[in-house]
């Protein structure tokens, strides 16, 4: 198995191959209230991401929110590219984004036999992370493909993933309207908002009398989803797909389509090239396999230098711990933050050792 670099930068630790993670941060005051935004900008396929977490000094407040850049549309089109998925769950009569308010949101960015991804973890409790899994294959350059973990909360309900999109810009133009096209209906969006049972696997949101060559798709199981309700407001489109009780995974697929005619375009997509793509779907092998036996040469040679030189660490035992969970979970993040960890470790066994044989 081809070995991930490690790489800690600026706080976050990530997995590098042939990819990067690009970190920038920036101190803010407005009303008078100090703020510090950090913007992690990463890239899966023809897709750019933004993970951004503002924090608020004064409340000691985090707000997390995930940008997405996809899809060759004009006036800031396509995805939301300020914050275009949340994951919300039911707390008594309201429902709360779960990753909005989570610290050390953790990123890896990596190469899955040849396939681009990355993977987002947000620490909701410290039992239960969410995570995010984004993949980009050759095959399907035109697509996302999106896995997400919904942790078990204690007193929180999973109720509903929505997505984000401004199919064909993100400007509110008086003349266009909204609307979103199934294989079985059409349903207009100009102040009214569609809800529906999932027949097939797939919609299409798109624009008439404006931006009529721009549109966003997605693909997923109808089984998954007893419902799905997609609304505006403004110039966005917010789609929800609510949940089954008890779910603990949510798979599906996003793309979009530009400068072709939707009448031409649609009928193919919903009647022909959804069901392949929803077939893809289906046969994606999620989980990529870490170095387990890389990860444990190290805690072996750790616990036979910290032997020998008779040093004790007391977070060695509770990395050990997280190795095992990473392997068995398959979970990049906390994979590379448990070597990154054990590394320092290592090196520092090896620098005392080196000191003592001189």
């Amino acid at each position: 198995m081809k070995k991930l670099l490690i790489i800690l930068t600026a706080g976050t630790f990530f997995l590098q191959a042939n990819a990067q993670i690009k970190t920038t941060v920036r101190n803010q005051k407005r009303n008078d209230r100090e703020s510090q935004l950090t913007t992690r900008t990463f890239t899966v396929g023809e897709a750019e991401f933004d993970m951004k977490t503002l924090f608020w000094k004064d409340k000691n407040e985090v707000v997390n929110s995930i940008g997405c850049k996809f899809g060759n549309h004009p006036r800031n089109g396509g995805w939301d590219r300020w914050n275009f998925l949340r994951l919300h769950y039911k707390e008594k009569n309201k429902t709360v984004n779960i990753l909005q308010e989570c610290e050390s949101v953790g990123v890896a960015v990596f190469s899955a036999d040849g396939t681009p991804a990355a993977d987002l973890s947000f620490p909701v409790t410290p039992e239960a992370q969410a995570q995010i899994r984004i993949m980009a294959f050759q095959s399907h350059p035109n697509w996302l493909f999106l896995r997400i973990r919904c942790p078990q909360v204690p007193g929180l309900t999973p109720t509903f993933l929505q997505l984000t999109a401004y199919p064909g810009g993100a400007a509110a133009l008086k003349e266009r309207e909204r609307s979103v096209a199934t294989r079985e209906n059409v349903y207009d969006l100009t102040g009214q908002s569609a809800s529906f049972t999932p027949q097939s696997g797939a919609f299409a949101l798109f624009n008439r009398f404006a931006s009529q060559e721009y549109g966003n798709l997605a693909v997923f199981n109808p089984e998954d989803f007893p419902r799905i309700e997609i609304f505006t407001a403004a110039a966005q489109v917010l789609i929800r797909f609510y949940l089954k009780e008890n779910v603990r995974e949510i798979c599906l697929a996003i793309g979009s389509f530009s400068k072709v005619s939707a009448d031409d375009f649609l009928p193919r997509f919903l009647n022909e090239e959804s069901g392949s793509v929803l077939e893809f779907l289906k046969n994606v092998k999620w989980d990529t396999p870490v170095d387990a036996a890389g990860i444990k040469e190290k805690i072996n040679f750790i616990r036979h230098e910290m032997k020998k030189q008779n040093a004790d660490y007391p977070q060695f035992g509770k990395l050990e711990q997280q190795a095992e969970k990473a392997i068995a979970e398959s979970d990049l993040v906390l994979f590379s933050q448990t070597e990154a960890e054990l590394d320092t470790i290592r090196k520092e066994l090896v620098r005392k050792g080196l000191e003592a044989f001189k």
